[in-house]
């Protein structure tokens, strides 16, 4: 395929447990198109860019959000200057074997200027989600805000986009919906948000609107949120505008190891989501992580207890990592229980 369409500019995602296969991907771009200008961007290469652009299949590394870096690198690579892509706000590069790290890009507050992703252009009929988050695909999958303003020690959230948190405003939200039910036809609709529910009076004048528009009848939809966000009014009114399927972060049953990542929630609260959720007719999964600082055996088994007196129809367990970009990082590194040359 690169043989065939020949681009000037190769984008890869990267994320911490993909840097050896990005670095590979890379080397594949250089060794089809040598003059191609290689470019990856995604929380990885925004925390650590000389991980990245150290190697020299690795042209630019672009750092937080990029939307409208893309936009400069592209229109510096078709002028043909090479020291224009390199002075781009936002990216990292490699020059005379020294990391340069150009001044950071500032968010755009107006995420309404964002044009919708262009899905037109791919082949979305190929992607497909983890069985277990779609009932009935394809699901069409729609961001209606942009970070989160919570601080959990093992999320870079607060790293890569400042601790600050952007809405869409719901008429922008709505126009990409209604474009996806015309252009892809989804089954499905997962709203992306990293917490849906962070505002009850936008939670529920989106429901409205959904219902106004007739999705809860044709398009069921499922988020993800805190269990400290949600009571059983916004939940009740959610299962009637169509939403299936709720995701908790409860993370832990133990109150001292939520306090040591500074949840900033209790497990009480985390019980009462949950049962208020069935209540309402919802789907409820959960994540859950062992391994956290300070956690004993003993601690573990009784988060997996309370996953299992909860009723939940799924749960996700992981073992605490420590990302880079994350505190929980900073606290492994100081331990001296991480090696930072093997992600």
């Amino acid at each position: 395929a690169l043989a065939e369409e020949k681009p000037e500019i190769v984008g890869i995602t990267c994320a911490t447990a993909l840097v050896a296969s990005t670095l590979a991907a890379a080397g594949m771009v250089k060794e089809a198109l040598p003059e191609a200008t290689v470019v990856v961007g995604g929380v990885h290469p925004t925390v650590r860019p000389d991980d990245l652009v150290g190697s020299p299949t690795v042209d630019l590394a672009v750092r937080g959000e990029g939307l409208e870096t893309i936009v400069e690198i592209c229109r510096a690579v078709e002028s043909g200057s090479k020291n224009e892509v390199r002075a781009i706000a936002g990216t990292s590069h490699r020059l005379d074997g020294a990391l340069v790290n150009n001044p950071s890009r500032p968010l755009e507050p107006d995420v309404d200027s964002f044009p919708f992703p262009a899905r037109h252009l791919l082949p979305m009929e190929v992607y497909r989600m983890s069985p277990d988050l779609s009932i009935r695909p394809p699901m069409g999958i729609v961001f209606g805000a942009y970070g989160c303003p919570y601080d959990c020690v093992f999320c870079a959230a607060q790293t890569v986009m400042g601790g600050s948190f952007r809405a869409r405003s719901l008429d922008n939200i709505f126009s990409e919906i209604d474009q996806i039910v015309r252009q892809q036809r989804p089954r499905t609709l997962l709203m992306g948000d990293d917490n849906f529910v962070l505002s009850k009076e936008r939670t529920l004048d989106f429901c409205d609107r959904y219902k106004a528009r007739g999705y809860h009848k044709t398009l069921p939809w499922q988020i993800a949120t805190r269990v400290d966000s949600v009571d059983g009014e916004i939940l009740e009114a959610m299962a009637g505008a169509g939403c299936y399927l709720v995701s908790f972060g409860i993370e832990s049953g133990v109150g001292r190891l939520l306090d040591t990542i500074e949840k900033g929630a209790e497990v009480e609260q985390a019980e009462s989501a949950v049962r208020l959720a069935k209540e309402a007719g919802l789907i409820v999964r959960s994540t859950f992580i062992l391994g956290l600082p300070g956690e004993t055996v003993e601690d573990s088994e009784a988060t997996i207890r309370f996953s299992r007196r909860l009723p939940l129809d799924q749960v996700r367990f992981a073992l605490a990592t420590p990302f880079p970009g994350t505190r929980l990082w900073e606290i492994a590194a100081a331990e001296g229980s991480v090696d930072i040359d093997d992600w």
